[in-house]
């Protein structure tokens, strides 16, 4: 049976935070907005890889979550244009999480050939939609692990992760 318990000491670093959230679909950016605004992060948003490109030319996202499934550039090809972004400025590299409906995941965790592969591609991690709130607080813990404590003030105030099916 999955714990369905909060997490008692959400440590993510990301308060203060510029997160960029990109994805094609409106409403998925908005449940994510949603999801992660309680969390203190300064959230930016783009609705495709041409637009988070340009948005990452005027400042540098230590947390991105790219959808993999966009048109005109999906989210594969937006990671490798980041990563040699990265590389070519000399920038620190930013936590890169894919967030799709196309990840596999059981019991709101990435199956291991879905980690390699995002992994390959030059993601950091990924989630699955629709968002697990219980997920996206583990990822955020193990990638940004030494943090004041955060905890959401009004979960009811996030959509309905069944809007993304």
């Amino acid at each position: 049976m999955p714990n369905t318990q909060p997490h008692q000491a959400f440590t993510g670093t990301v308060s203060n935070m510029d997160v960029l959230v990109v994805d094609d679909q409106a409403l998925s950016r908005e449940v994510l907005s949603e999801a992660l605004r309680p969390l203190g992060c300064r959230i930016h948003s783009a609705a495709g890889g041409v637009e988070a490109l340009a948005e990452l030319k005027l400042r540098h996202y230590p947390l991105m979550f790219i959808d993999l499934m966009m048109p005109g550039m999906a989210g594969y090809e937006l990671v490798r244009a980041i990563r040699r972004m990265e590389q070519e400025k000399h920038l620190h590299p930013a936590t890169i999480i894919a967030y799709s409906g196309t990840l596999y995941a059981e019991n709101g965790q990435l199956v291991e050939l879905e980690q390699q592969r995002l992994s390959e591609h030059g993601f950091n991690d990924g989630i699955a939609k629709p968002l697990n709130l219980t997920t996206l607080q583990t990822i955020i813990d193990n990638h940004f692990p030494n943090g004041a404590p955060i905890t959401p003030t009004n979960p009811s105030t996030v959509p309905s992760p069944n809007m993304l099916a």
